[in-house]
């Protein structure tokens, strides 16, 4: 039955879904970080992550970076690489990816890994 939902949700989803609730709001701190790195702030970049609630997002501010960084870090290598693949795809996502975006990835990935 996971097999069936993983496959019809996809895997980006699939993942997202099965983070806890504080897990969920660290991943949402760190796309918002990415997203406002280089001061332009596109519904484009939102397109091809998993469905957030927005909750999520409007409260993501409450963690500090290093907060978010640090319960993500718990996280086994398959979700953890999902995150990094996720905040590259949306420094890519509004085809520029700014000097400020290119360095906030880079400091978050290297946090987490």
């Amino acid at each position: 039955m996971e097999l069936l939902r993983r496959l019809l949700l996809g895997k980006d989803q699939y993942l997202f879904d099965n983070l806890k609730d504080h897990q969920k709001l660290a991943f949402a701190r760190l796309v918002s970080e990415v997203v406002k790195a280089d001061k332009n702030v596109l519904a484009k970049e939102f397109e091809d992550l998993p469905e957030i609630p927005r909750s999520y997002m409007a409260n993501s501010g409450k963690l500090s970076i290093d907060e978010a960084i640090e319960i993500l870090k718990s996280l086994n290598h398959e979700k953890r690489e999902f995150i990094c693949d996720e905040l590259v795809e949306v420094m890519k996502s509004d085809s520029y990816s700014s000097e400020e975006e290119k360095a906030v990835v880079r400091n978050i990935i290297s946090k987490l890994n």
